[in-house]
């Protein structure tokens, strides 16, 4: 049976790391990096491509070298990590041209979003406010950034008709939006903490009701309540609603571990979907409709609940 590339360089990096044969192995969904998860015979593992853009220089190597040195600390501090493997003693392994991970997850499972429970949501929450009370000494630079997105410019490019629709319906809202989270960040990031900042369900890997954290490629220096916002509305979050009761319980239970927060929770609701806006602005540089209108789906169901969510808010304290 004639072997395709990917075929070839999974089969490489098993031999390389000494994982065993291959029996499956499937991509899963991944935003940037391409990211495999290969079944051998000695177990389960996920390897990492990472693209041109994610390590274009030594900068962005000594970058994603720092993040892993982080979760090694979080590790030292009870924080489930899966720390990827090492080869030759080294963490990123250069395969023509093309900078991989390996990560040995075959003590754990993803669950899916429609899988997280109410248990899952705690331990979640807890996790979070765990490692945004820690005292992590950094270089890592801060995660946000002014934004401006000409929506105007961008419809003029395109020609679905349906996204025009629902850029033109929205495009106030969300300009107004972005305008206040913009007038909000120089308050916000007064108060930053160490912050995964991309804990999502494809990034946690669970044993029962523990959870295990992989891929800390996003994270960074954030505001603990904003990093905590985001977190509950991506938990919380059903299709094109928000379960009002989902992202109450993920706000008490950080509460509960964390105790009071510093911040106007109002200026950091506007701040809290700045990396997300930052990737909507890759996402229409790079012409890619249909994620586009994803994450334009996503933001606008957000801003048009700032008001509710606060009110949540505001009712637990």
């Amino acid at each position: 049976m004639r072997l395709n590339k990917i075929q070839k360089r999974l089969i490489n990096i098993c031999e390389i790391f000494k994982l065993g044969e291959i029996e499956a192995y499937q991509q899963e969904d991944s935003s940037q990096n391409k990211v495999y998860k290969i079944v051998t015979t000695k177990g389960t593992y996920i390897v990492k491509e990472f693209s041109k853009d994610a390590i274009g220089n030594y900068y962005y190597l000594r970058k994603r070298k720092e993040q892993i040195a982080i979760s090694e600390q979080l590790k030292k501090h009870k924080i489930n990590c899966i720390i990827p493997k090492r080869v030759n003693d080294k963490q990123f392994f250069l395969l023509d041209k093309q900078y991989y991970l390996v990560y040995d997850c075959s003590k754990d499972k993803y669950l899916t979003q429609d899988n997280i429970t109410k248990d899952h949501i705690i331990e979640l929450a807890k996790t979070q406010a765990k490692i945004h009370k820690l005292n992590i000494e950094t270089k890592l630079p801060c995660t946000y950034k002014h934004m401006n997105i000409d929506f105007d410019l961008f419809t003029m490019t395109i020609k679905d008709p349906n996204l025009k629709d629902l850029i033109d319906s929205n495009k106030a809202k969300l300009t107004e939006y972005i305008k206040k989270g913009n007038n909000a960040l120089p308050s916000v990031k007064k108060n930053l903490c160490y912050s995964h900042n991309d804990y999502k369900h494809q990034n946690i890997l669970w044993n029962d009701k523990k959870l295990t954290l992989i891929d800390f490629d996003a994270s960074g220096l954030s505001n603990p309540t904003a990093a905590l916002i985001e977190s509950a509305f991506t938990y919380s979050r059903q299709n094109n609603e928000i379960n009002y009761d989902d992202f109450e319980l993920y706000i008490k239970s950080y509460l509960e571990e964390y105790g009071p927060l510093k911040d106007n929770f109002k200026d950091c609701l506007y701040v809290s979907m700045n990396g997300k806006l930052q990737w909507l602005s890759y996402l229409m540089f790079k012409k890619r409709l249909k994620d586009v209108t994803s994450m334009l789906n996503t933001l606008i169901l957000f801003a048009s609940n700032v008001e509710t969510l606060n009110e949540i808010y505001e009712n637990l304290i």
